[in-house]
């Protein structure tokens, strides 16, 4: 089989990354509207206590085929990085509620959009 391996610790590394990424521009935003003082009209998903994230699970039974290796179960490690998150004061003082989509990685095929 040929193509390319990804390890798990490359993968723990990019959902790292991911995570970061997206607290900070999280962060950026709630640290924004805080200082305007304007929480009435907070966006879609985002309310003065909450911020729902869309996180993409991969539905990896779909290519087991072709997929030699164990991806571990998915949401529960995206609720690990959540969970510490929201346990460390979660983004600008706002929990983060995520809301698991699965998708299948076909090519030609579109994941459903992640509406929250």
């Amino acid at each position: 089989m040929s193509g390319t391996h990804i390890s798990g610790a490359s993968t723990w590394k990019a959902c790292c990354v991911v995570l970061l990424a997206l607290t900070l521009a999280l962060g950026a935003v709630g640290s924004a509207t805080a200082a305007t003082g304007d929480l009435k009209n907070l966006g879609h998903g985002v309310s003065a206590t909450e911020i729902k994230v869309g996180i993409a699970i991969i539905d990896y039974d779909s290519i087991k085929d072709f997929v030699d290796f164990e991806r571990g179960d998915q949401q529960k490690t995206a609720q690990i990085f959540v969970d510490s998150i929201n346990k460390n004061g979660g983004v600008g003082g706002r929990k983060i509620v995520p809301v698991f989509k699965t998708y299948k990685p076909i090519p030609g095929a579109k994941p459903d959009a992640l509406s929250l």
